[in-house]
């Protein structure tokens, strides 16, 4: 048994509190559970670390409130030794271990994501600074390397917790005790209705302040709980988020390996890098907390680097950028290519539809009205009846942009209002994306010709796919878009776009991109 510091009867009269360790601001201390259930604890205004190699601390007293803190008696996350002598001026070589130890157990499609992943990690250890934090999801299909992320990433990470099909009483309850950061693996079983819950809690989990809301059956009656969920988190699964879920998360697509990865995770030099990590966390503290303002500007003001981006994406980037090393400008060059994925994929959505539809038919407007069955028919041109948009949706998603309804003999209409439009048109339409999609009309005609000249070239669908091979970029689009696909002619629902060296795009169907993805990674 480890050496008490105190005598056992100077805490019998407190109580006893287990606790994993937290930023005890009224003492200046940090303290954190470490191997053998024993604390160490930090002086983060003196910069001292109060160790006693005899005497292990395996108990913090805090007299004025009548409480004891004792270690867990096991934890749900890896523990480590920290290593005493780490210096901030350490730094740079730590980012180069904590990148490479990444690259080793994961391959990812894009180079930049090692640098995200690894100012995610260290960002993870500074959880009291941030005011928003982002989640990392990857996707993609069976045996593509979704878990092994999960799992490279929870070894390395503050208080990594990892688990399949978690209980929504357990994540809750973890999340307030512990504030860990957690890892979901296999996020489509939080589709169903049981698990609801557990969605309410990632979507009030990444702002600080805000509280997830449980209902309580309790021999009273029924009792509201509010439980404080923030912090970092990570994801996988095979099938998209919601639509809200996504746009907090930093989306890695995963693919089968192009490279070889370690086989199995080296636990030992994990444990290492947390012992250094933690020790960078400590030292980190007290530079941070020796400002005169009390957190450095390098963690309140935003980025120079992101000033192209809007808030949410800024909210995700900002805190990478925070503790980047030498990977600041790849972390901004990914940030950048996240933001034109997402400006692509809103030009999509039914409201840029609608709009292109509005402005092929400015010639109908007749006393100021647009009719609602010139959008709908405009819309429907060309697609099969399943797919044909109703009324009732054309409508809403008019109310919704802001347009002001209008009964005229001719039928159901919307005012005409040039200064929605242009506001709109600037908003699904703006001329700096490089990627703008041509207008609906234009749509058509592009297909044609795309598939017009890969018949000239040869026959079959697999001769139309070889015309893409060499494309610049292949991207999932999670928004739904109407359209014909350039392979095999399908006309409906459009769930990749690829972009070739020269520009020009086009958009295609689940199976003919799955096609162009796996012939790729062959190449």
């Amino acid at each position: 048994m480890p050496k008490k510091t105190e005598k056992d009867e100077d805490f019998e009269p407190l109580k006893q509190v287990y606790s994993p360790g937290f930023l005890w601001r009224e003492k200046g201390l940090l303290f954190e559970q470490i191997k053998d259930r024993a604390y160490i604890v930090y002086d983060y205004g003196q910069d001292k670390i109060k160790v006693d190699p005899g005497s292990p601390v395996t108990r913090l007293k805090d007299t004025e409130n009548n409480i004891v803190y004792l270690p867990l008696r096991r934890t749900p996350w890896p523990l480590t030794t920290p290593r005493l002598t780490f210096d901030l001026s350490e730094t740079q070589k730590l980012w180069h271990e904590v990148r490479s130890f990444i690259f080793e157990h994961v391959d990812v499609v894009e180079e930049e994501l090692y640098d995200v992943l690894t100012a995610w990690i260290l960002a993870s250890y500074l959880p009291e600074l941030w005011m928003v934090v982002p989640y990392i999801f990857f996707y993609g299909p069976i045996a593509s390397g979704k878990t092994r992320g999960l799992e490279t990433l929870q070894v390395l990470s503050y208080r990594g917790i990892i688990g399949s099909n978690v209980s929504s009483a357990s994540l809750f309850r973890g999340c307030e005790l512990w504030h860990p950061t957690v890892f979901l693996d296999e996020t489509e079983i939080y589709s169903r209705a049981e698990h609801t819950e557990v969605i309410g809690l990632l979507n009030s989990g990444y702002r600080r302040g805000q509280y997830a809301w449980r209902v309580k059956n309790t021999e009273h009656g029924t009792q509201l709980e509010l439980f404080d969920v923030f912090g970092f988190k990570a994801l996988s699964g095979t099938e998209g988020l919601a639509q809200a879920l996504e746009s907090r998360s930093i989306k890695i697509r995963m693919m089968k390996n192009t490279r070889p990865v370690r086989f199995l995770i080296d636990l030992e030099k994990a444990e290492e890098l947390r012992g250094k990590l933690l020790m960078w966390r400590f030292r980190m503290m007290h530079k941070i907390f020796s400002e005169e303002n009390e957190v450095s500007e390098v963690f309140s003001e935003v980025s120079p680097d992101l000033k192209f981006a809007n808030g949410r994406l800024i909210e995700l980037f900002q805190p990478l950028l925070a503790v980047a090393n030498e990977g600041h400008e790849n972390i901004v060059k990914y940030a950048r290519k996240v933001y034109e994925i997402r400006q692509l994929e809103e030009q999509t959505t039914l409201e840029a539809m609608i709009l292109e539809a509005l402005l092929n038919l400015e010639n109908k407007v007749e006393n100021r009205v647009i009719l609602t069955k010139d959008i709908r028919e405009t819309l429907n041109e060309g697609l099969p009846e399943k797919e044909k948009f109703k009324t009732r949706t054309i409508g809403r998603v008019m109310s919704k942009m802001g347009f002001i309804s209008k009964h005229t003999n001719q039928g159901n209409g919307f005012i005409w209002d040039e200064n929605r439009i242009k506001i709109l048109r600037a908003r699904y339409l703006p001329e700096r994306i490089p990627s703008q999609l041509p207008s609906l009309s234009s749509q058509t005609s592009s297909y044609d010709s795309i598939n017009k000249t890969s018949e000239d070239l040869g026959s079959g669908k697999r001769m139309r796919l070889q015309n893409f091979v060499g494309f610049k970029n292949l991207v999932r689009l999670t928004i739904k878009v109407i359209g014909k696909c350039a392979v095999c002619g399908f006309q409906g629902r459009m769930d990749w776009q690829v972009t070739m060296p020269d520009g020009s795009w086009a958009l295609l169907c689940d199976k003919c991109g799955l096609e162009l993805a796996e012939s790729a990674e062959k190449d």
